[in-house]
């Protein structure tokens, strides 16, 4: 706590202490100047004083005065200091480098603004070791980073030459979050070139995309980009993961109410991925309601949402422009009004929107967290039993206060604070965008066929809950996922986030099943040969890693042909319910 205290103020006491030095040098000089024979002039005096910084005296005085004395100490406390202080960043430099020299399998963060130190703290509790890059070196945050236990290289992270310094080439995770998505880009392309020919897992680069339609476009491309072993891209934008968090810990409807009216207040960077994902999850919950088909909305309900904002007409009209797909799934409704005007104040506006009664929760997406706190409060205070989550944008104790406050103020029970840089920046989201989640739904498809057949965890142990999956059998399925683009493209098909949601489940041919297992199973083969697995007639052996399925397609038993056409026939299913589409090129 004092190191940290000290570090803020040590130069304005070492300023302190060289400006009395010069004040007491100059004035003992000048004394001891006037009783001795020769130039008595003032820059005489000065030159002195100057001289006592480089802890010589090129003149002696008869007498030192205590002024004199005084100001020789402090001059030589001040060159001692500045002395140390440059050789210890110097030596600290220089055993980071060593220090980063030697590092393996971890993970670099590029970009230290509020993201990047989250995120640097998140990994480091979580036991890796990481190296931040920086380019400005009076952040004062490389501090709090490095008493975090992360090495700190100060550098532009688009130059080779500093990926080169962080050993790239030997790294886990590379995640850019730098203030701009160009750089960001660039230094995902830099570190592809510093791969070795051959790695035992691919390197996965994580650039973050602030532009939300820039974010969804590059998504498109994501997946078919994947066809190299040894590197994994992957964009994440804050507000996309923001709503994922948020719908899981605050979801707009339940069993009891599976087509709630929901206020929201505000138009701020969520609510266009909040609507979005909203209606992608219902699409994908009455995809299959109807066996063998696209299923309709329940009874024909829709989800209700009730925007209050200034220009919320304006906004909604652009809204069904950008997103079309949404007319089918929920009404979203307009209530122009200013927040500060008197009918917002009195809670007249939610005559016109239907009874209190009639909705079951309320979200406030405003981008002023002020704001954003006020309007809250009105809201609680007009909708007493309704549960109303606020998004804050900055991590202060904002966040925190009305985190607790339904602990503390009864009227504020039902009031959530949800931070969306605090939600959006945590490793399980960070690993888990587009190749994450065809990972987790490739597997939840293997549990669901394994499962209908009888076996159970004790007899399988890979079917478990993502979560609780090894992380090398999580990594096993995020390889599958990276080579669906590359097995698509051999049948001239491809995939991507879904845009056509009334369209039908896409088929494969016979052949192109029989293709596409054939390809899946020589991949599988060539990913646990490269793990060190090898082939033994005996049962699977997962100490001596020996397996009796790794052999040719033609020398497979059928029973096992027949999981790997199973997944190819159930693809364009599970990977519809996770938000994707296969198409034809």
């Amino acid at each position: 706590m004092f190191r940290r205290w000290w570090e803020g103020k040590e130069w304005i006491f070492v300023g302190l202490i060289g400006l009395l030095a010069l004040v007491l040098g100059f004035h003992g000089y000048s004394m001891a100047l006037r009783g001795t024979q020769g130039d008595h002039s003032v820059y005489s005096a000065i030159y002195w004083t100057l001289q006592l910084f480089t802890g010589q005296e090129g003149f002696t005085p008869p007498h030192y005065s205590w002024e004199l004395q005084s100001a020789r100490f402090m001059a030589l406390f001040v060159l001692f200091y500045a002395a140390v202080r440059t050789i210890a960043a110097v030596l600290r430099q220089q055993f980071e480098n060593i220090k980063i020299y030697w590092s393996r399998n971890h993970v670099i963060i590029c970009g230290l603004g509020q993201e990047g130190l989250i995120l640097t703290s998140r990994f480091r509790e979580d036991g890796w070791r990481v190296v931040v890059i920086d380019m400005d070196e009076n952040n004062g945050w490389h501090t709090q980073c490095r008493d975090m236990g992360a090495l700190v290289l100060v550098g532009n992270a688009t130059d080779r030459r500093i990926l080169e310094k962080a050993r790239v080439d030997r790294a886990e995770y590379v995640i850019s979050v730098c203030g701009d998505d160009g750089a960001n880009c660039q230094v995902a392309m830099c570190a592809r070139k510093f791969l070795p020919e051959r790695r035992k897992r691919p390197l996965t680069c994580v650039a973050h995309i602030k532009n939300q339609d820039m974010h969804n476009l590059l998504k498109e491309q994501e997946i078919m980009m994947s066809n190299d072993d040894n590197f994994r891209l992957e964009f994440f934008n804050v507000y996309q993961n923001a709503v994922r968090a948020l719908l899981v810990d605050h979801p707009v409807w339940n069993d009891d109410n599976p087509f709630p009216h929901i206020l929201i207040a505000g138009w701020g960077g969520l609510i266009d991925s909040f609507l979005v994902q909203v209606a992608q999850r219902r699409h994908a919950e009455s995809l299959f309601s109807v066996e063998g088909g696209v299923g309709e909305n329940i009874e024909g309900e829709r989800l209700r949402f009730t925007v209050v904002d200034s220009a919320a007409s304006e906004k909604v009209e652009l809204l069904y422009c950008r997103y079309p797909q949404l007319v089918n799934y929920c009404d979203v409704l307009p209530c122009d009004m200013d927040f500060g005007s008197a009918e917002f104040q009195r809670g007249e506006f939610l005559d016109n929107i239907g009874r209190i009664s009639g909705i079951s929760k309320a979200y406030v997406f405003i981008d002023d967290d002020s704001l954003a706190v006020s309007v809250t409060l009105q809201i609680v205070n007009n909708l007493k039993n309704i549960p109303v989550v606020v998004c804050l944008n900055k991590e202060d104790g904002m966040e925190m206060l009305l985190s607790n406050a339904d602990r503390t103020v009864n009227s504020l029970k039902n009031l959530k604070a949800f931070g969306i840089l605090n939600n959006s920046c945590t490793i399980e989201l960070l690993l888990d965008n587009t190749h994450g989640l065809l990972a987790r739904s490739i597997h939840e498809e293997y549990v669901r066929e394994q499962t209908a057949k009888g076996d159970t965890p004790q007899t399988n142990s890979s079917l478990l809950p993502w979560n609780d999956l090894p992380e090398q059998l999580k990594e096993s399925n995020r390889q599958q996922a990276d080579d669906l683009g590359r097995k698509l493209e051999t049948v001239n098909c491809g995939i991507s986030p879904v845009h056509d949601w009334n369209a039908g489940i896409f088929e494969f041919t016979e052949d192109e099943i029989q293709l596409l297992a054939q390809l899946e199973h020589n991949r599988w083969v060539k990913e646990r040969k490269k793990e060190g697995w090898r082939y033994s007639s005996s049962p699977k052996d997962l100490k001596r890693k020996t397996n009796p399925c790794l052999v040719p397609w033609e020398q497979l038993p059928s029973e096992e042909q027949a999981k790997d056409l199973n997944t190819v026939r159930n693809m364009p299913r599970f990977l519809a319910h996770a938000g994707f589409e296969i198409y034809r090129l």
